[in-house]
Order: C-alpha cells, then sequence, then structure tokens
C-alpha cells in the first residue's frame, strides 16, 4: 500500500506522522503485503491508540475529530458517535475508518492537508537519518501535525519543516566537511554513484532497489557494473573521448573542470585499462578534499533530499514535476557549497508548497484509502 494510505491512518488513529521505521515495516517488500485493513487494525489494537480508547468514548471521538480535522466535535456529532460505540454499534476502528471515507468541505481539506504534512515529515525524517545526524524532528510529529488544518497552516508548516531541517547544513553530511568521502554506505553510497555516472539524484525505485542489492556480496562493484552498462550512462559518453569523460565526472562531482594534472593522469589510466570508470568514479569520490570534499558532500545531501520527495510526489496526483520544470541533474547542478546548497533546499521546499492536493476539497476520501 502507498505511503499516503498509511500516513492517512496513522494521523486518524494516532495523530502523527508515521514514523520512518513504521513506513518502512509497512511498505516492506521482504513480507507479506500489507493491506489497508491490516494497518488498520494493528493500529487499533496498538498501546498508544488504546491509551486513547481509555479515556473513555467522549474523549476518544474529540480526539479523532481533532486527529483529522483540527477541530472538536460539534454537539449533534459527538452524541451520534458516542452512543454508537457505547452501544457497541461500531468499533473505535471502524469510526475512524469512517471519519475518513465520509469526510467533506473543510473537514476532507484539513485531513487532506494532514496527510500530505504527515508525508513530508516522514520523508524528511528520511534524508536527516540517512545523513547521519541526529533526528531533532522524531519526537515533534503530533505537535507539528496538530497545527495543519488548511492550505494556509499547511505552507506554515512546510516554512518551519524546511527552517529545521536546513538550520545547520554542516550536521546534513554524510562525513565532516573537508573529510575524505570514503566509507559511505546506504543512501550516502547509492547517491554518489547516481551523482557520479548520471550527474542526478537517484529515483525512489532506484534507491531502494540498489540499497537491497548492495547488501549482498559483490553489491556495491554489481551497482558500478551496472551503471556503466546503462543505457542512459552510455548515452551520456557517446562520442567522448577519454579526456572528456574524466571531465563529465569532475563536473559531476565537484562542479569544475579537472585541472590538468588530473585529466591527463585519470584518462591514460582509462586508454590503459587500469580503470573503469565505475572505479574512477570511487576513486575520485574516495580521494576528494577540500571545496571538492565539501562540493560532492552537498551534492549528496541535494539529492538524498531530492529523492526523499519524490516519496510524496508519487502519491500526491498534482505534485509532478519536483521541483517544476526542473530535472534532478538541473537541480544538483548548481549545487556546490553550503550556500548553493541551502538555495537548492529551499527551492525544493518551495516546489512542494504548490497546488497539494491529493483530489478536490470536498471529495469523499473515500478513493485515497481503497
Amino acid at each position: 500500500m502507498s505511503g499516503m494510505q498509511i500516513e492517512q491512518l496513522y494521523v486518524g488513529f494516532l495523530g502523527r506522522p508515521a514514523s520512518l521505521w513504521e513506513l518502512n515495516s509497512w511498505q516492506s517488500a521482504d513480507d507479506t503485503p500489507h493491506t489497508a485493513v491490516a494497518v488498520r487494525d494493528a493500529l487499533a489494537q496498538s498501546f498508544e491508540f488504546q491509551q486513547i480508547v481509555s479515556q473513555g468514548n467522549a474523549y476518544l471521538v474529540t480526539q479523532v475529530y481533532n486527529n483529522l480535522f483540527g477541530r472538536a466535535p460539534e454537539a449533534a456529532g459527538l452524541t451520534f458517535w458516542k452512543d454508537a460505540l457505547d452501544k457497541g454499534a461500531v468499533t473505535p476502528a471502524d469510526m475512524v475508518e469512517s471519519f475518513i471515507s465520509g469526510a467533506t468541505g473543510t473537514d476532507a481539506t484539513a485531513m487532506r492537508d494532514k496527510v500530505i504534512a504527515a508525508q513530508a515529515f516522514t520523508a524528511t525524517q528520511d534524508l536527516r537519518s540517512e545523513i547521519a545526524t541526529v533526528d531533532s524532528l522524531g519526537n515533534n510529529g503530533k505537535a507539528w501535525l496538530g497545527a495543519v488544518t488548511d492550505n494556509a497552516s499547511l505552507n506554515t508548516a512546510f516554512d518551519s519543516l524546511y527552517e529545521t531541517v536546513t538550520s545547520d547544513v554542516s550536521n546534513l553530511v554524510p562525513i565532516p566537511a573537508g573529510h575524505h568521502m570514503a566509507a559511505k554506505v546506504g543512501t550516502g553510497l547509492v547517491e554518489e554513484l547516481y551523482v557520479g555516472f548520471f550527474g542526478r539524484p537517484a529515483d525512489r525505485a532506484g534507491l531502494e532497489y540498489w540499497e537491497k542489492t548492495m547488501d549482498s556480496d559483490g553489491g556495491v562493484a554489481a551497482m558500478r557494473q551496472a551503471f556503466q552498462s546503462s543505457a542512459e550512462f552510455q548515452s551520456l559518453v557517446a562520442g567522448k573521448s577519454d579526456v572528456q569523460i574524466v571531465n563529465s565526472l569532475y563536473q559531476q562531482m565537484f562542479g569544475h573542470d579537472g585541472d590538468a594534472a588530473g585529466l591527463v593522469y585519470w584518462s591514460d589510466a582509462l586508454a590503459a585499462h587500469t580503470v573503469t570508470v565505475g572505479t574512477l568514479v570511487e576513486s575520485l569520490a574516495a580521494g576528494a578534499t577540500g571545496s571538492d570534499a565539501d562540493a560532492l558532500r552537498a551534492k549528496i545531501v541535494a539529492a538524498t533530499s531530492y529523492t526523499s520527495m519524490l516519496a510524496i510526489q508519487g502519491d500526491i496526483m498534482t505534485l509532478l514535476p519536483v521541483p517544476p520544470a526542473q530535472s534532478g541533474h538541473d537541480f544538483l547542478l548548481p549545487v556546490t557549497d553550503d550556500a548553493s546548497l541551502n538555495t537548492a533546499l529551499d527551492n525544493l521546499y518551495e516546489a512542494v508548497q504548490g497546488p497539494l492536493v491529493i483530489q478536490p476539497a470536498g471529495v469523499s476520501h473515500a478513493p485515497v484509502l481503497y
């Protein structure tokens, strides 16, 4: 099931975004595919939700209204749902499901914006945790989401999220600036290779596939070989000399042309077949220091952020492209240091604040869940 469907249930039952671990667990390809009913039942039985249920049915109804719509129930609604729960005509899970599927008007708008905000929050956890910084957002999702009730408050929430993510860009790095760029793993390594070979961020499917594949024997070498043999890479190097290929790698990874000595050294190595393009990408990354290390680090951070936003794009029908009229390659091209990284992330978050609709406000949200 989609991330948007999962977030919708987390908002309804628990009033918070799913954690990155929870989202990944429900979407894991290693397990039996999870249905909306399975997730609903698990959340209904969770200790976190049962703590809400234990406060009584009037409290439960009020809490779910606040979770989904950002408001207290009207008197008639509170009475109706409390009586239904008291008599056992509906279960708490049935009630949450009914609220989600029946929302219209301003309630549908509020729920839509809360679900969008929840997915953005979880995607940002992806960005921060995979780039190995302490996640200051993890315990604040419920309070952050509670303020979202319409497009205006959604935009405010995105602004605050962006400010939190970029408040200390120096922490959003695989390893400290100026250090060698070797020994990266996981997302950082996959994004590094996408930057080096293709000059763009990973697509979401590619990232997820290679994160799993690289853990197998020869996984990283297989990834390098696959990238080098790909139609995309072959089209990028078609008709280029070895010197031009080396120079394009410098431009994609560091944002500048190669120095004369480096171009001669590495092009000679390619011609002599003592290195492949795959091992050259690895060598350039591992040996980068100073401003080159800073540039590559910034590009990996930007690429990881871009790919994280694709998780939102995939479920929000109108969020295409991200950023508008700008490919991943063009998005990464100007990123060479912390200042240009900040600009790129700012542009990315501004793009996400566009016309964010799952379906028109006022239309029942049942198709989103089922």
